[in-house]
């Protein structure tokens, strides 16, 4: 498997060449699109800040949303191998890196997936990987600025590790490793991916599934527990913006537009061309689906649907495909398959795009079927010109690169001591007009490096945000002083604030009080901080006379307890890998 997996990674290296066209590119210019790109990057950067300014490690941190639980948040990367690029590049340069190997990686699962169900000769299961590889699924994506969902792309790797003749139980530890950055950043999409792995699995080789889709997932429970009890806790204090409806919230087709493939036509035209690099917009928002095109072409689906039904043992790839083709379409076919087999399963309901977590099984499915072709047309002693069919995706996609880091990004000079700043009232304080109409003064990817906090920031988890900011930020760009600031800390009665200073876990304060008085901080309460108490809404303690300083510790006992099972789980891991071995 060397030899192929050289040649993938060669091939994702030649497809993404175009990212180099604007070397000092890391957005596109696209207001919209751009928002969730620097979100997503943004995250990254609270580690960066943490462990080297502070040397912590951020289970927290107070430049955004005065003060929010950060490690807890769907698309917070810190815990995440993935991450540690962005220690030591910039978070474009790290990105590019990123993608090139998520890449790699979808294209050498797609690669076993062929080898090992379908049984095809290298050759054609090379293919079945470069189709997946050039298809425009991941670019379009990027395109959207959905970085987080890269890490989709492990999900083929996984399958294959769950499907395979060997490697036994330690297959299923590995297959658990694979998905472990998923959980860590990819919100949902644990939840459509583990979906698509049961289904796969069970349909492919039930017997040796089963024991390593339980292996798998106690793995990921163990590695990922401090994740997944961080979330929890978020999820259980605050409120999930996309979260659960009360009833079914596809029913119509008003709601089910830009969720579900809305007709065959439609459907064909997703799958044949590659988001616009231009987009327009109606209201501010697209006037095309952010998530569908995927940018296979027609004569690459063509020849994957003929696989199908040429060779006997890729039948099953394709009724998986018919399958999730269904569950793509929801209430726009009859008994809507999406209904009944994800939405009612516990925790789907909070899926709110369903084709932007499950359109990735249609493309895995059409490259098996595609490798299957070609095998096909080898064994019948055909010409070989099938794979010739994938330079039309690979032209067609390949420039998408360039789009996606086409401008730099300036940055915005450093504060000389920590501010926090919000949208203007006087222009409106709408929760959602925090996703797509922010200047960049107000976006954290430029606010966390230069040492400011952006209280009214986009969390798809959203927590009270009781904060005042020094200064007002408005759509232009500018900032005015806000009125009814104090400072970062003040007192209920007479005091003198001398210092204070804030870390992610980390708050230290100097004060002088003539009497006792109460110390307010400008940051959330958070039951996390030791010996604090709620004032307000804010962090507050009580203080005598004199004197005093003060050290804070965020130090919420539940999460350190998952940390204490991630590190004890990652450590059996190791070992057990090594001791089989």
């Amino acid at each position: 498997m060397k030899r192929p997996a050289l040649l993938l990674l060669l091939l994702s290296l030649g497809f993404c060449a175009p990212m180099l066209a604007h070397p000092d590119g890391a957005r596109q210019g696209d207001g919209y699109r751009d928002e969730d790109w620097l979100h997503d990057l943004s995250f990254s950067l609270h580690l960066r800040e943490a462990l080297l300014e502070h040397g912590e490690f951020p289970l927290r941190s107070h430049q955004v949303g005065g003060g929010y639980p950060i490690l807890g948040h769907p698309s917070d990367g810190s815990l995440s191998p993935f991450s540690l690029p962005f220690l030591a590049l910039s978070p474009a340069w790290a990105a590019r890196l990123n993608l090139v190997v998520l890449l790699w990686l979808g294209g050498l699962g797609v690669f076993g997936l062929a080898r090992e169900t379908l049984r095809l000769s290298e050759g054609a299961a090379f293919m079945a990987g470069g189709a997946f590889l050039l298809s425009g699924w991941l670019p379009n994506f990027m395109l959207a600025g959905f970085y987080v969902q890269s890490f989709l792309a492990l999900a083929p790797l996984a399958l294959w590790l769950i499907l395979r003749r060997s490697g036994g139980w330690r297959s299923g530890v590995l297959a658990g490793l694979t998905l472990l950055p998923i959980l860590l950043q990819s919100g949902n999409g644990i939840l459509s991916t583990g979906h698509w792995l049961a289904v796969a699995g069970l349909a492919l080789a039930a017997r040796r599934a089963l024991p390593r889709l339980l292996i798998a997932a106690a793995t990921l429970l163990g590695l990922g527990a401090a994740k997944w009890i961080a979330l929890l806790d978020v999820l259980g204090r605050g409120r999930y913006l996309h979260g659960e409806q009360s009833g079914y919230p596809f029913a119509s087709p008003a709601d089910a537009a830009n969720c579900f493939y809305d007709g065959f036509g439609a459907f064909l035209g997703h799958l044949h061309r590659p988001l616009a690099a231009v987009t327009s917009y109606t209201e501010g928002y697209p006037d095309v689906p952010e998530y569908a095109d995927l940018g296979l072409t027609l004569p690459v689906v063509g020849v994957a649907l003929l696989g199908f039904v040429l060779l006997r043992r890729a039948r099953v790839w394709g009724l998986l495909f018919v399958g999730y083709t269904a569950l793509c379409f929801g209430p726009n076919l009859p008994g809507d398959a999406y209904r009944w087999f994800v939405f009612s399963l516990p925790g789907f309901g909070a899926i709110n795009d369903p084709y932007k977590y499950f359109n990735l099984f249609l493309v895995v499915a059409l490259a098996l079927g595609f490798g299957a072709a070609v095998q096909v047309a080898r064994d019948r002693g055909l010409p070989r010109l099938l794979p010739l069919l994938l330079l039309w995706p690979a032209l067609w996609n390949a420039p998408s690169w360039a789009t996606v880091f086409n401008e730099p990004v300036q940055a915005i000079e450093r504060a000389e001591s920590f501010e926090q700043l919000a949208r203007d009232p006087a222009e409106g304080d709408a929760l959602m007009l925090r996703e797509h109409h922010r200047p960049d003064v107000a976006r954290e990817f430029f606010q966390v490096p230069a040492g400011r906090g952006i209280v009214d920031w986009y969390a798809d988890v959203h927590l009270p945000e009781a904060a005042r900011p020094a200064r007002w930020y408005r759509a232009d760009g500018a900032t005015v002083p806000a009125s009814n600031y104090r400072g970062e800390a003040w007192c209920l009665d007479a005091c003198t604030v001398e210092s204070v200073a804030f870390t992610p876990n980390t708050i230290r304060v100097s004060v002088e009080a003539p009497r006792p008085t109460r110390l307010v901080l400008n940051q959330n309460f958070d039951p996390g901080w030791w010996q604090t108490s709620d004032e307000g809404g804010l962090l507050a303690i009580d203080l005598p006379a004199g004197s005093s300083e003060l050290r804070l510790r965020y130090r919420p006992v539940a999460v350190l307890l998952g940390l204490g099972l991630s590190l004890s789980s990652l450590v059996l891991v190791c070992f057990l890998l090594w001791r089989r071995r």
